[in-house]
This record gives C-alpha cells, sequence and structure tokens, in this order.
C-alpha cells in the first residue's frame, strides 16, 4: 500500500500520526511532505496515484490553497484531519469527499484502523465529524 501523507513531520499531530500509523505493522511506503509545490507537483508528474492520502492542514489557509489543487488528487482515497473543530474548516474539509474526516484532538487510532481497512481491501469506513454515517 502506498501512502502519501502532506503534513508538517515536525508537528506534534503528525507524530502522533506517525506512531498510530507504525503501531500497525503493516507492509507499506510512505511519502511525506510539508510543501504544497511539492505535494502538488508529486500528483501531476508521477502516473501512478497512491492507494491513500492524509491531508494534515496546519490552517485554514493552508486548507484553502490545497483545495484550490483537489483536482489533482481527487480520484485517490482520501484522510483530512483538521487542525480545529470549527464549522467552517469542516465545510471545507469535505470538498474533498474524504473516506474519513477527524480533527488533530482526535483519536489517530481510528486513522489507522480506516488504513488498516484499506489494507485489508475491505471498504473503507466512512466517518465523518467523529461520527459513523
Amino acid at each position: 500500500m502506498n501512502i502519501i501523507i502532506f503534513a508538517h513531520s515536525d508537528s506534534s499531530p503528525y507524530q502522533r500520526l506517525n506512531h498510530a500509523i507504525a503501531s500497525l505493522d503493516l507492509d507499506q511506503s510512505f511519502e511525506v511532505y510539508g510543501q504544497l509545490n511539492q505535494f502538488c507537483q508529486r500528483f501531476r508528474t508521477i502516473a501512478h496515484q497512491p492507494d491513500i492520502i492524509i491531508i494534515m492542514p496546519d490552517g485554514a489557509e493552508e486548507l484553502d490553497r490545497l483545495i484550490h489543487h483537489r483536482e489533482l488528487f481527487e480520484n485517490t482515497r482520501t484522510i483530512v484531519i483538521l487542525p480545529q473543530r470549527e464549522e467552517t474548516l469542516l465545510s471545507k474539509g469535505h470538498k474533498f469527499r474524504p473516506s474519513f474526516l477527524t480533527y488533530y484532538d482526535g483519536d489517530f487510532g481510528e486513522v489507522a484502523a480506516v488504513l488498516q481497512r484499506v489494507c485489508l481491501n475491505q471498504a473503507p469506513c466512512h466517518h465523518t465529524h467523529d461520527r459513523i454515517c
């Protein structure tokens, strides 16, 4: 399974996510991008799309910039992890049509569980705002 993550790798939320994913012991490869231009360039230049992407913007401005480029990865399963529990951010996060949406203060074990389900070729769990839809 190939996973691409857009996050600032030195941030505490990313470190928590990385720990949760590492606990799965899955056979996967990760690509982590902290710069939007590099993240977008990856989708423009490589024909093979990842199995799943995880987007962890650090705020509303970065989320807006990601939304502007969402057509690059619109056919890829997406997990969105938002920095705050604000209605405007939630609305914007749904523009990615994510398989799963949570927050920095959420349980990243749930993100790991979604990844595990994808890895096992099961239908992804569809969660929104920490509730099952």
